[in-house]
């Protein structure tokens, strides 16, 4: 190299060199130094920018999956549905090939959704305190481990069955309590970074919303329970049991007036009958307004099908019931639930009250909302 010329090229928070080398003709002058120095600013820019083209690309699918976690989190109560969904998004956001929820079960941990694991591994029951698993969930600490293989602290059936190379386990906690783990395996390039625990750590504080959403949905729908059964016994108290006295009460005078006085027995014996009618009808009421939503029939279209073959028995095909239903497979099961039983307490006062021949149900989809 006969000669040379040499710039400072800067690019964020890095340093590099911009060379030229062995002038064809002559020496390198003033104005090559100028024109190179010129030339590294502008090769810096365009490096900057590219820089940050690829972080602000990278940050945006960083935020598709959490905001479609966050959206998952926030349409439905079904935990394992969100919580499959968590551990699909932290595959696929960290780059990893195997991914898992753990939940402390008194005194041990198991699996309650995992990707990319063999059934079974999610099998496999840990001990509190035993292991990284184990010591995380006892400490609320997180754990990363770059090389698994190595580690003698780590779960040798697992990670030999699952070939982990690397992972993080971090805790789910709710109210300050661990109630589980997130674990991240085996990153597809390179190793677990700091800016992935972020994440990570990000996803995990999702689950434990996710869990005490759940937890508390399962408290309300036990009061709901228990509040229910307290209004079914003063229902029954108040209307189906002062019917049945009326019942008897008619039945005996019916029964007293049949040889002295058949047209007054007869007569009796048609407001038995009404009566009778009614505690049907009361029974009737009572019985299709306890009908839980059945998550496996088909959500909301199978269920108000169930629901319009029960008014048709009871009006005893007097009444039709049609359905005109719209894409109500894609909605979340809370707001098919929701619409379910508005839809069977109006069919219910329809069979009841109107004295109709023929009932529409319709359930629309529209911008925003959904229309009954």
């Amino acid at each position: 190299m006969r000669d040379s010329i040499q710039v400072p090229l800067k690019v964020g928070e890095k340093n590099f060199l911009l060379s030229v080398s062995n002038k064809i003709a002559g020496e390198f002058s003033e104005r090559n130094l100028s024109l190179l120095s010129i030339m590294a600013g502008q090769a810096a820019t365009a490096m900057e920018n590219a820089r940050l083209y690829e972080k602000t690309r990278q940050d945006l699918a960083e935020l598709r999956v959490i905001y479609g976690i966050s959206l998952k989190i926030s349409s439905t109560l079904e935990l394992p549905e969100v919580l499959n969904a968590i551990v699909e998004g932290a595959a696929n956001l960290l780059g990893a090939e195997k991914t898992a929820i753990l939940m402390i079960e008194g005194e041990e941990i198991g699996y309650r959704a995992a990707y990319g694991f063999s059934k079974s591994s999610t099998q496999i029951k840990f001990k509190l305190g035993e292991g990284y698993i184990g010591r995380v969930a006892l400490s609320g600490e997180p754990a990363v481990v770059p090389d698994a293989l190595s580690d003698p602290q780590v779960s040798r059936e697992v990670v030999e069955r699952e070939n982990l190379r690397s992972f993080i386990h971090l805790p789910l906690k709710t109210k300050g309590k661990v109630v589980g783990l997130l674990n991240i395996n085996n990153k597809q390039e390179g190793n677990f970074s700091p800016r992935d625990l972020e994440l990570a750590d990000i996803l995990a504080n999702q689950a434990a919303i996710a869990i005490e959403n759940a937890r508390l949905y399962e408290k309300a729908q036990h009061l709901a329970i228990l509040e229910e059964r307290g209004r079914l016994a003063r229902d029954l108290h108040d209307s189906v049991l002062q019917l049945l006295f009326s019942l008897v009460l008619n039945s005996e005078v019916a029964v007293r007036q049949l040889e002295r006085n058949p047209s007054e027995a007869k007569a009796e014996l048609l407001k038995v009958r009404q009566i009778a009618e009614q505690a049907r009808q009361e029974l009737y009421s009572l019985i299709f307004d306890f009908h839980p939503f059945n998550r496996e029939n088909k959500g909301l279209e199978g269920n108000l099908k169930e629901c319009m073959r029960r008014v048709e028995a009871f009006a005893g095909g007097k009444i039709e019931v049609r359905f005109d239903v719209e894409n109500a497979q894609e909605l979340p099961s809370l707001v098919q639930e929701t619409l379910c039983h508005v839809a069977q307490e109006a069919l219910n006062n329809v069979a009841k009250h109107s004295q109709a021949s023929l009932v529409t149900v319709k359930v629309k989809r529209l911008p925003g909302r959904v229309g009954l």
